[in-house]
């Protein structure tokens, strides 16, 4: 769930569905849908999400975010977006050195 919050957190998101998971970290791109939606409907229990019904039967449901999340940990959302660029440069430069940190 705390993986799931940081990315609504540091991607400013306003919406987010299955398909945003995959795109996550690995924790995120793990969950099985079923795993998906319980933490989805956990972060609607604490007031972060609010879940939109498909129209389209079976087709899987978006959750939008509440914007006062965006507002009330603005401070945690730059910080999670700095620790994920930073995380991304370590990777780019181990990687780009053949390995050597």
């Amino acid at each position: 769930m705390t993986a799931v919050a940081g990315y609504i957190l540091s991607h400013g998101l306003t919406k987010i569905t299955n398909r945003d998971l995959k795109r996550g970290d690995r924790i995120m791109k793990r969950l099985s849908p079923d795993e998906a939606l319980a933490v989805f409907e956990q972060l609607e229990a604490f007031g972060w999400l609010t879940r939109e019904g498909s129209k389209v039967r079976r087709a899987p449901s978006r959750w939008f975010v509440n914007p006062v999340v965006h507002q009330k940990f603005a401070e945690k959302g730059k910080a999670e977006a700095e620790r994920r660029a930073e995380v991304r440069r370590i990777i780019a430069e181990v990687v780009g050195t053949g390995g050597e940190p």
